[in-house]
């Protein structure tokens, strides 16, 4: 049995929707789905009706995993950040030894994140338990397992996957074709409202394009404190008035989608791996995408073959914003549509759920 931890959120849902479109290419009746949830929020019944799974309140509801996992089962963990989680992988290093975890965003970064919060020294001492533990590390970006690597006392082995995007969504063809070409000069500036964007100095910076800016988009639908979002209003309105566009209401993928088309340019400035999603919309659609040279997404983008610009470098002056060559754009999007495919996905997703833990690099006591 394949157990999965994760919990009620728009990617996880994405993920279980994937696996159920594609039931007849994956044995679900080996997959067991232990979702974590809070204020009742729950998937839709037409995922749940299709899977095996457990709800658990606020994450305790883990520990019932201690009477159910067998010895040569596997656990799937998506995201490495809860706290019971990592109480449970602590005292019992046995499932640890199981685990297969499935790198989310920024969940590789806590030593970054180490002085923002009390609690993250807390979990800093689980993880330093618990990661050396783990065989077998999956993600899309190496450069985060490399970071882990070098972060703990690990060997695990990696392996390449990537989750389903709105890339994957059965519409989104439909909307490349009738998404108009960015003919104003619109500017969509990070991904969510969690400080990690560094909002203020990327906008602060782009001020200096003011006048050729159109618009600028701002997804500030979750992530940060009601104060912080506030102040990045503030501070864009500030800047560019009319033209500055707050999202901070959640929207229906498809409509979300529709906004993305709007942008000429996509401006990433996270100092850690982050806003892939917005990145494969946003290079699908054909458009211009900068993200910072000094971070993982920005090698593994060019690895495959896709061409980013370089935020450092808008930012001091040395990019024009909106140059940009149709031709690349056509490229990247080619590259980046055969990268997430649906075919493509069900491959890697196959070799995750086939992981023989006792093969990883790592050697294990007991």
């Amino acid at each position: 049995m394949i157990y999965h931890l994760l919990h009620v959120s728009t990617y996880p849902e994405k993920f279980l929707r994937f696996l159920v479109k594609n039931k007849t290419s994956f044995n679900l009746e080996e997959h067991h789905f232990i979702i974590e949830t809070n204020d009742n929020q729950v998937f839709g019944n037409e995922i749940l009706s299709q899977i095996h799974y457990s709800f658990t309140k606020k994450g305790w509801g883990i520990y019932w995993i201690l009477r159910h996992v067998k010895k040569r089962d596997k656990i799937i963990v998506h995201y490495l950040g809860n706290p019971r989680h990592l109480l449970l992988f602590s005292l019992v290093p046995r499932l640890a030894r199981q685990l297969v975890w499935s790198v989310w965003g920024g969940d590789a970064y806590l030593p970054k994140m180490i002085n923002e919060s009390w609690k993250y020294v807390f979990y800093e001492v689980m993880r330093k338990r618990v990661i050396p533990q783990i065989p077998w590390i999956t993600c899309v970006v190496k450069g985060d397992y490399e970071f882990i690597m070098n972060s703990y006392e690990t060997r695990a082995s990696y392996l390449y996957s990537v989750y389903p995007s709105d890339v994957n969504d059965e519409a989104f063809p439909g909307l490349c074709e009738s998404c108009p070409e960015a003919s104003g000069n619109v500017v969509l500036v990070g991904n969510s409202a969690d400080p990690s964007n560094n909002h203020e100095q990327v906008l602060t910076g782009l001020a200096a394009y003011e006048e050729q800016i159109a618009e600028i988009l701002v997804p500030l639908m979750y992530g940060g404190t009601k104060d912080y979002v506030s102040r990045v209003i503030a501070h864009g309105r500030r800047l560019f008035g009319e033209k500055f566009t707050p999202l901070t209401h959640f929207l229906p993928s498809d409509d979300y989608a529709r906004i993305l088309c709007k942008a000429k340019v996509l401006v990433l400035n996270h100092y850690r791996q982050q806003g892939l999603g917005n990145a494969f919309v946003v290079l699908a659609l054909k458009r211009k995408v900068y993200i910072r040279s000094d971070i993982t997404s920005y090698d593994y983008f060019r690895k495959i073959g896709i061409r980013i610009h370089d935020t450092i470098k808008l930012l001091q002056g040395e990019e024009n914003l909106f140059d940009f060559d149709i031709e690349e754009g056509a490229l990247n999007s080619k590259i980046l549509r055969e990268e997430v495919s649906e075919e493509n996905l069900v491959r890697l997703w196959n070799q995750v759920f086939a992981i023989n833990l006792w093969s990883a690099g790592i050697r294990r006591a007991g």
